[in-house]
C-alpha cells in the first residue's frame, strides 16, 4: 500500500490509518481520498484554484453589467460588479437565504467581490495563507476550512442583519483560526502573534 505523508507532521503513514502514529492526526488520508487522487496523477494546488476562481467570477460579474464599471461611490467600490450582476452570481444575505430560498449562496459568495480593492486584498491573502494551511493540513483540509468558515460567517451575518453579503474575508478568517491553532499546538508562539497580527489587520481593512 503506498504511504502519504501527514499533513500535520509530515510524516510517512498509512492513506487508510484513522489516527497518524506519529502525532495522533485524525485521518490523515482522509479515508484514503488522498492517495486515490494521487494515483490519478493530479496534482492539487487549491489555494491558486480558488483565487482564479475568484478572479473569474469577479471579471464575469463586471462583464454583466459594464454599464457601473466607471461609477466610483467610493474608494471601495472602484470597477464594482452591479448588485444585479452580483446578486444572479450568487451573492448571499437574509434575503436571497430566507426570503428566495437560495441556500447556496453562502457559498457561491464565498467566491465573489464587492470591487478591485476587495478582490486585490482577499486574493492576497488566499495566496499568503493558502500555503501555509495546505502544507500544515493538506489539500482537502483546506478546502474545508476555507468553505466552512465562510458558510457559518455568512449564516451568522444574514441571522443577524439584512446586508447583501459577498467575498472571502470569512474564509481568510478561518484560515488565520487554523494557522493559530496550529502554531499555539507546536508551540510556535512567534508565529502565532504574527498571524494575530495579521488578524487584527484584516479587520481592520
Amino acid at each position: 500500500m503506498t504511504a502519504i505523508l501527514c499533513p500535520r507532521c509530515h510524516k510517512l503513514v498509512s492513506p487508510d490509518a484513522d489516527i497518524c502514529i506519529h502525532c495522533g492526526q485524525r485521518k490523515p488520508g482522509l479515508w484514503g481520498l488522498t492517495s486515490k487522487i494521487r494515483k490519478m496523477g493530479i496534482n492539487l494546488d487549491l489555494p491558486n484554484a480558488v483565487s482564479a476562481v475568484c478572479i473569474i467570477l469577479y471579471v464575469f460579474g463586471l462583464l454583466l453589467d459594464p454599464s457601473t464599471l466607471f461609477e466610483f461611490s467610493n474608494i471601495m467600490r472602484v470597477f464594482s460588479p452591479s448588485m444585479e450582476s452580483s446578486f444572479k452570481l450568487g451573492m448571499t444575505g437574509s434575503q436571497p437565504i430566507f426570503r428566495y430560498e437560495l441556500w447556496w449562496t453562502p457559498v457561491t459568495a464565498i467566491y465573489l467581490h464587492g470591487g478591485l480593492l476587495h478582490i486585490f486584498f482577499n486574493v492576497g491573502w488566499i495566496r499568503q495563507l493558502g500555503p501555509v494551511i495546505e502544507n500544515v493540513f493538506g489539500p482537502f483540509r483546506f478546502f474545508i476550512i476555507f468553505t466552512v468558515a465562510g458558510i457559518f460567517c455568512f449564516l451568522v451575518s444574514a441571522l443577524t442583519g439584512n446586508a447583501f453579503t459577498l467575498g472571502a474575508s470569512g474564509s481568510i478568517f478561518g484560515l488565520l483560526a487554523a494557522a493559530i491553532v496550529f502554531g499555539r499546538h507546536t508551540g510556535q508562539s512567534l508565529y502565532t502573534r504574527q498571524l494575530l497580527q495579521w488578524s487584527i489587520m484584516i479587520f481592520v481593512m
